[in-house]
């Protein structure tokens, strides 16, 4: 069960506070019994808005575009994306709408009965995910894999803090109306493909979309326990694949190491991607 605070050493630990601003955070915590101090939502709230405030720190604009569909559409599922899109946290380490629509494009598509997502963040791609599947013949079952660690300020992209990402997910998925289909598996990687059968079955994975840990022996690791649940047909996406635009190795290596030195075993293609070009892989299996 995920906590209603956070650690004060690990919530300031980007932010550079005067003496008296961390002694006034001190204050207004929750002392822990192993003497580490807790913050809430509450107080991270008010703190960071007359923290950007006294710094003068314009909101970071997140440069995202929305298509007319979604400027327009009063759809549960679009209204509650649009609202997550909103948050400072969005921005850069979620999906574009240019790359969500690609995404529920393809699902919408193949008809996916079985979907494996690692790595959701704060719900956007899931979101997207569903509402592909939703719009395809099959409304199929999405398993979102998460540790829905606490989200904390990244400057200078933002300076915001979601203490319970989960909890934010959840009512994000109930809003879209996509219950049915999203099922949160609280867990790493590495433990959720371990007990993978309690958790899906016997199905094999008709798409899965690698956005997890993003180093090297990470992204290894993912594309090693679960390519081979892969149903032959079937397509595994991986998020982040330009290393000089998104600083991220482990995307680039798997492809490169993996997917490229097994042309008879794979077919893909490398996306650009808009607004800024992190860039996607589209992999289809071939054989086992």
């Amino acid at each position: 069960m995920k906590t209603d605070k956070v650690r004060l050493s690990r919530f300031i630990r980007d932010l550079k506070l005067s003496e008296a601003e961390t002694n006034s955070l001190i204050e207004l915590s929750v002392a822990g019994t192993d003497g580490e101090h807790w913050l809430t939502q509450e107080t991270i709230n008010t703190f960071l808005e007359q923290y950007t405030f006294n710094r003068n720190i314009v909101s970071h604009d997140n440069n995202y575009s929305f298509s007319d569909e979604m400027e327009s559409s009063s759809s549960p599922w679009l209204l509650t994306l649009k609202k997550l899109y909103q948050m400072p946290v969005a921005n850069p380490a979620s999906l574009s709408p240019a790359q969500g629509e690609l995404l529920k494009a393809i699902l919408a598509n193949i008809s996916a009965k079985t979907v494996v997502e690692i790595g959701c963040y704060i719900g956007i791609s899931t979101l997207w995910l569903a509402a592909g599947m939703a719009s395809s013949t099959k409304r199929g079952r999405l398993y979102a894999i998460d540790t829905y660690v606490p989200k904390f300020p990244w400057p200078p992209f933002h300076y915001s803090c979601i203490v319970n990402p989960k909890a934010l997910i959840v009512q994000a998925i109930e809003s879209s109306g996509f219950s049915d289909i999203i099922h949160l598996v609280e867990s790493d990687s590495k433990n959720a493909a371990s007990h993978f059968d309690s958790w899906l079955g016997h199905n094999e994975i008709d798409l899965l979309f690698i956005d997890g840990d993003h180093s090297i022996s990470g992204c290894t690791s993912d594309f090693e326990l679960y390519a081979p649940l892969v149903a032959v047909g079937g397509y595994i996406i991986f998020h982040d694949v330009f290393p000089a635009v998104c600083g991220h190795e482990g995307p680039r290596f798997v492809l490169d190491n993996f997917i490229m030195c097994a042309p008879d075993q794979y077919q893909f293609v490398e996306m650009l991607t808009a607004p800024t070009n992190y860039g996607i892989a589209i992999v289809r299996k071939l054989r086992e």
